[in-house]
């Protein structure tokens, strides 16, 4: 049986994968390797080179075209769990990001009128910006795909919230909210009688968002397949650095 064993580069300079080319005439439905298989598991494996030993558990990741007559598979190396979580290239760059307001303090503020004392909540805000923010990419290479899980993330999702008697809603990260109903918002004037609010003196609670401040979080993180072996691309954006503020 006439083979060549062709060592081939991958994504990762310092890793290589290789291509079995062998005669056409051999192959047949049942030796076809299914993808997975460990070079030293496949039948039609053979001793090609003296290291031969060091490329047994590498695994079918792909099969390409070759010269007539000839069929070629691709073997990669696959990694184990833990190998699989070291990148093998992290570089630092910089993009477009607009980060969202955020509540950053919350104040009770007490006022009497007519002998009635009414409250109120002030809050301070953060603007929201669109700034070049620094990114970290990392990348990583396997045999095997990424599972749906290993690509979620926690992504800030912002609310709309009226605050600060803002006529229009602010979409913000924020803290858990308490407003409690009463005072000023104890109801309203119909027709010379007030009409109380059924609400008043209970409390109207906002949870907190999932972020509750601008902090560092993966934007995007994605695979592709490259000669037969998933490379994959984790981007972690970080939030301007700000001067510390206080509040009075």
């Amino acid at each position: 049986m006439a083979a060549a064993f062709q060592t081939i580069p991958t994504a990762d300079p310092a890793e290589s994968a290789f291509v079995v080319t062998i005669d056409d005439t051999v192959i047949n439905p049942t030796n076809i390797p299914a993808a997975g298989t460990t070079f030293a598991d496949w039948e039609l494996g053979q001793k090609f080179r003296d290291d031969a030993e060091l490329w047994r558990g590498y695994v079918l990741v792909d099969a390409t075209n070759s010269s007539p007559g000839t069929r070629a598979f691709v073997f990669g190396k696959k990694k184990t769990a833990a190998e699989k979580l070291v990148p093998f290239n992290t570089y630092h760059s910089a993009e477009m990001y607009g980060w969202p307001a955020v509540v950053e303090k919350i104040r009770n503020v007490s006022y009497e009128d007519d002998g009635t004392v009414y409250s109120n909540q002030n809050y301070a805000i953060k603007s929201a910006v669109n700034v070049e923010s620094v990114i970290k990419v990392e990348m990583f290479q396997d045999a095997e795909a990424w599972s749906h899980s290993d690509l979620r993330h926690r992504r800030p999702i912002p609310d709309d919230l009226m605050l600060n008697s803002s006529d229009r809603p602010i979409t913000c990260l924020h803290p858990t909210i308490t407003i409690r109903i009463g005072g000023s918002l104890s109801g309203a004037n119909v027709g010379g009688f007030v009409k109380e609010d059924p609400l008043k003196g209970t409390n109207l609670i906002y949870p907190a968002t999932n972020f509750t401040d601008w902090a560092p979080f993966v934007i995007r993180d994605s695979q592709r397949k490259s000669n037969g072996l998933w490379v994959r691309e984790k981007v972690t954006i970080y939030p301007p650095i700000q001067k510390t503020r206080k509040f009075f």
